[in-house]
């Protein structure tokens, strides 16, 4: 529902509806039925809530978690209760003996990051000034900005982080 999303982020649609069901074919593209999907904030801006809900009754997976932005809804409004399973601002998984710190913002320390766990995040649309400082850090922006307008799977953001220049932490 962000009209200015589509200038400052070089999106490849003309107008707002057709980005919004862009967006989610590339999701439905991806993400299967039975999968679950994590959107790290900024799922609408611009929008009602019923608008904004009705947009994820089209996605077609199941267990879709929002870990909220500094643009959503109040997902617990009673209309809409039941869109999301909503998470905390700050969320932590662990996944094959790692931990993932999942968040909207990104944070230059997270849990565990001393020891080697994944801090994922959105927020930034692909800005040069986070891109330089996701390069050196287990830190990744997972923002649809960045994955071609689709959503990355775990096996890719393993993939991504092996490739990574990972500082040490003092040096």
């Amino acid at each position: 529902g962000h009209e200015k999303a589509l200038d400052f982020t070089c999106r490849p649609w003309n107008q707002i509806d057709e980005m919004n069901e862009g967006i989610i074919a590339n999701i439905n593209e991806k993400v299967k039925e039975n999968d679950e999907l994590y959107i790290l904030g900024d799922y609408s801006f611009k929008i009602t809530a019923l608008e904004a809900a009705a947009l994820r009754k089209k996605i077609y997976c199941k267990k879709v978690h929002l870990v909220p932005g500094n643009h959503d809804k109040d997902w617990n409004n009673k209309l809409v209760q039941g869109t999301f399973i909503v998470e905390q601002p700050i969320t932590v998984l662990k996944i094959d003996g790692r931990k993932y710190v999942l968040s909207h913002f990104p944070m230059a320390d997270w849990q565990s990051m001393s020891h080697e766990s994944i801090h994922l995040h959105g927020h930034s649309h692909h800005t040069k000034d986070y891109t330089d400082l996701n390069m050196y850090a287990r830190r990744m922006d997972v923002g649809m900005d960045w994955e071609e307008f689709r959503p990355y799977n775990w096996n890719e953001i393993k993939e991504i982080m092996k490739e990574r220049k990972i500082k040490k932490r003092y040096e």
